[in-house]
């Protein structure tokens, strides 16, 4: 029946017709309302597995603790909970609508679910529908024996002697950074305002391009809102219209969310992530051909040794769909991460004059001036520099480059006495860790370099009694594979930027919060004023 004949019924029959359906929703509307009082009050109080776990605070409406897991890092709700909570190794939590969650707070729990069991569970979906958009189907964003298979395939490339091997590209492209800011001073003694995350993420990506593709992108030499670079400062931009569109992500189908017509984001993301896939592919199936045409020898790459592309074509069996996941993974992630943590070294620093110093003496009194020599420092000196070392795994553990992480049980797994049931998560607050009292002291919340220096040597623990103090890439079998990687880059990029300059705040520091859709960056860009220090 049409509505145009709807509504010419006789007005008996419109009646007749509306109690009919009346008297169909109403029971619907019914078992909706006791469905939802049993999914959120009832089988939390009563039946829920967990219940007798210590509860974090509040948790009364449809949305559970979850929006906790949504706010920036200066919102301290889960690091509260840790800190107050009397627990035992975990916390519970509700999800949305009553879902089971715990907040693992002890080693021995974050043991179980990341390398005992780490097969067990699985990132949330969610979360991994929002990194699919920016990673691909990478090895971060796959699961179960999809994963292990993809790590089993990288591993080699992301082993020790590779990564040495990487460190004079390392080192390179740090000097041209330097070059291409004093193409931007006026004169050696400028105090120059520079938006610095945006260098950060130039030089990060000119590396990964070389380090995993052969290719170099050149963003250093461009403007910084053109080519790649400028096109995943776009995508990555936090605004209020791309963070409401971030959450309602995480609550509804992707469908709904992108065809709701209040905001740009949808639109500019379909754009980019639609430029950044072809340009992945595009990257994949030239290195096939000019490898098939002998142009490019496998064995040695623009580094003296295979990028980790010309490996995986030469070496595996992955068809250029697979090898396009890849590339992303390594394009975003490869770069995103450390450009994040270059520029919180530098914010760091340039609160710290007296740190900032020592770094800048320890430097020059190891490392050869860039302007004399084009020789990069050997990477077993750079490793065991005491303070550089400080200073990168300072930054590391204060600013996580992803906050937050969760994982969802596929199979019931045991977590101390309690059984966590299928569709449980666990919930991973990164930052609360890595700045949590109990492991760092009272001062766990300051830059604090030299807590990683024992008798005047680099200590590797930051003087914290369990590894699993330090989150930032993880642990057990979904580790970051690159952190190696980050942690050598991070090394080279902030000798060469703390030898040559020193560094101010730009502005007041309650303008440098920390925000991020997929990684965590000051508010501002990272601002700061910069003039070159004579003598290097």
């Amino acid at each position: 029946m049409t509505g145009a004949q709807l509504f010419l019924l006789p007005s008996e029959s419109q009646a007749s017709l509306a109690r009919h359906v009346v008297r169909a929703l109403v029971p619907f509307a019914i078992s909706c309302i006791l469905y939802s009082l049993w999914q959120i009050y009832v089988y939390p109080a009563f039946f829920s597995p967990l219940r007798h776990l210590p509860m974090a605070p509040g948790g009364y409406s449809p949305m559970g603790h979850s929006m906790a897991k949504f706010g920036t890092p200066t919102d301290t709700s889960l690091e509260d909970w840790i800190r107050n909570v009397p627990n035992d190794g975990m916390i519970r939590a509700k999800e949305v609508f009553g879902g089971d969650a715990v907040i693992a707070t002890s080693p021995a729990i974050l043991k179980r679910v990341l390398v005992e069991d780490s097969y067990n569970f699985t990132k949330d979906d969610n979360i991994r529908k929002i990194l699919r958009l920016v990673l691909g189907d990478g090895l971060i964003v796959v699961e179960g024996d999809v994963h292990k298979s993809q790590k089993q395939i990288l591993r080699g490339s992301f082993g020790t002697g590779p990564i040495k091997d990487l460190y004079p590209l390392f080192w390179q492209k740090s000097t041209i950074l330097l070059t291409a800011l004093q193409s931007k001073l006026s004169s050696p003694s400028d105090l120059k305002r520079v938006p610095f995350g945006r260098w950060c993420e130039q030089v990060t990506l000119d590396i990964i391009g070389v380090a995993a593709f052969g290719i170099d992108f050149d963003s250093l030499n461009k403007p910084s809102d053109t080519g790649l670079a400028g096109e995943y400062h776009e995508l990555l931009r936090v605004d209020t219209s791309r963070a409401i569109w971030f959450l309602a992500s995480f609550f509804l189908p992707q469908w709904i969310v992108n065809n709701i017509p209040i905001w740009e984001a949808p639109g500019v993301a379909d754009r980019l992530t639609r430029k950044l896939n072809e340009l992945s592919l595009e990257i994949a199936q030239n290195r096939r051909a000019e490898i098939k045409a002998g142009a490019v020898p496998a064995e040695a790459g623009p580094t003296g040794r295979a990028d980790v592309l010309s490996g995986l074509v030469k070496n595996t069996t992955l068809s250029d769909a697979q090898l396009a996941d890849q590339v992303l993974t390594f394009l975003t992630a490869g770069h995103e991460t450390t450009s994040s943590a270059l520029i919180w070294a530098l914010v760091s620093l340039a609160q710290d004059d007296d740190v900032q110093q020592r770094l800048r003496d320890e430097i020059r009194a190891n490392i050869s001036s860039p302007s004399e020599s084009d020789e990069a420092p050997p990477a077993a000196l750079l490793d065991k520099l005491p303070l550089l070392n400080g200073v990168c795994h300072e930054t590391l553990r204060l600013f996580p480059t992803v906050p937050f992480t969760a994982r969802t049980a596929v199979k019931a797994t045991q977590l101390g006495e309690f059984l966590l049931p299928v569709g449980g998560q666990v919930w991973l607050p990164v930052w609360a860790y890595n700045r949590s009292p109990h492991y760092w002291g009272q001062n766990a919340s300051k830059f604090v370099p030299d807590r990683w220096i024992t008798d005047g040597s680099f200590n590797n623990n930051g003087g914290a009694p369990s590894n699993y103090a330090q989150m930032t890439f993880l642990h057990g079998p979904r580790h970051c594979i690159g952190q190696g990687f980050a942690k050598g880059e991070l090394r080279c990029l902030v000798a060469a930027l703390a030898g040559r300059y020193h560094f101010e705040l730009a502005e007041d520091i309650s303008k440098y919060p920390p925000e991020g859709l997929v990684t965590v960056k000051p508010q501002n860009g990272g601002l700061l004023n910069l003039r070159v220090v004579k003598g290097w």
